[in-house]
């Protein structure tokens, strides 16, 4: 068993770019932002990385005051697929008739955790479901270290 393992581990791919077709953070954005209306792009505030936390809001009128569905893509920040589907989704609805909108509000938040996230696209290339904010990993009293 030992021997499959350390063969295994030989063979297994180098990771020295990212998984190609996922989007970063800033493609992430740029894709957001180019949203035709009634799609609008707004904040619901900054990471402690200063990463926008993206909301997607596409309705006609007062978007506020309507029945709405609430779409959110990347709820464990490893699993990237998440986001991707969520910005497909608004990308979709966003060509929509914008008549569809008069009754119905969507809400799109596509990566809430986006500095977890990041760290995909960042050599070391790894898995972290957790954001900037400095923990106390072996309860010490002492965080971040």
């Amino acid at each position: 068993m030992p021997r499959l393992l350390l063969a295994l581990l030989l063979l297994a791919p180098r990771l020295d770019a990212p998984i190609d077709g996922y989007t970063d953070f800033d493609a992430l954005t740029k894709q957001l932002k180019d949203l035709a209306a009634p799609a609008r792009l707004s904040s619901l505030g900054k990471t402690l990385g200063g990463r926008d936390i993206h909301l997607v809001t596409i309705g006609t009128g007062k978007p506020d005051e309507k029945p709405a569905i609430l779409v959110v893509g990347t709820v464990h920040a490893p699993h990237l697929l998440g986001s991707e589907l969520a910005l497909r989704v608004a990308q979709r609805l966003a060509k929509q008739d914008a008549a569809f909108f008069d009754r119905l509000t969507v809400y799109v938040i596509p990566r809430p955790s986006p500095d977890a996230a990041e760290r995909f696209f960042r050599k070391p290339f790894a898995e972290r479901p957790g954001n900037d904010r400095k923990t106390n990993d072996d309860r010490d009293l002492e965080t971040g270290e």
